[in-house]
């Protein structure tokens, strides 16, 4: 099995989603380190901030974030993520959005409601979650969260595979493409 490097991975036509339903817990951090990795790597991303409550993603001038509200009258408009989905799939990537607490949910069941993954899929796009976690206190709000997810996607992960990335392992679940850590996964069991 050949291994792949992560800038092989930042294909034009990627989506990679940061999301987690705890706020304050770095999904904006990770969500930058991403995009400034990929354009030092010569592969500049859409970067695209979706938190409602605290678009700071978009206020770092370097990384040309545009803020996006998928609000009206302070409720979520599924016609604005309609919109975002068919910019997505017309306007060639590489995507990253920034979702922040305060519309995960909303935003999530969209996804799942309209199953937008296998959508995507089909015009040709790859969906790559990032799911926060963190240790301390915050630790069970954000593994409950990683859960929700997972379990949302339950369906695919019959259908799921690995394989050797880079440093770490890649983990297929249908149309989502989640990645694992070596040592300890998401799910609590060892990985090679």
């Amino acid at each position: 099995m050949q291994k792949q490097s992560i800038v092989e991975l930042l294909w034009e036509n990627d989506i990679h989603i940061v999301l987690a339903a705890k706020g304050g817990i770095g999904k904006t951090f990770v969500a930058s380190l991403f995009a400034q990795f990929a354009e030092r790597s010569g592969k500049a991303m859409k970067v695209l901030d979706l938190d409602q409550s605290n678009d700071m993603l978009a206020r770092l001038p370097s990384l040309h974030a545009e803020s996006i509200s998928l609000l009206s009258d302070k409720r979520f408009d599924a016609a604005k993520m309609d919109a975002l989905i068919k910019r997505m799939v017309t306007e060639p990537g590489p995507y990253i959005l920034d979702v922040g607490a305060s519309t995960f949910i909303d935003a999530w069941r969209y996804f799942i409601k309209y199953q937008m993954f296998a959508l995507l899929k089909k015009q040709g796009r790859r969906v790559i979650i990032h799911s926060v976690i963190v240790g301390g206190p915050e630790m069970p709000d954000t593994m409950k969260s990683f859960q929700d997810v997972a379990r949302s996607t339950s369906d695919c992960l019959a259908q799921s595979h690995s394989r050797i990335c880079g440093d770490g392992w890649q983990v297929f679940c249908g149309d989502v493409l989640v990645f694992r850590q070596r040592g300890q996964s998401a799910w609590g069991d060892p990985t090679p």
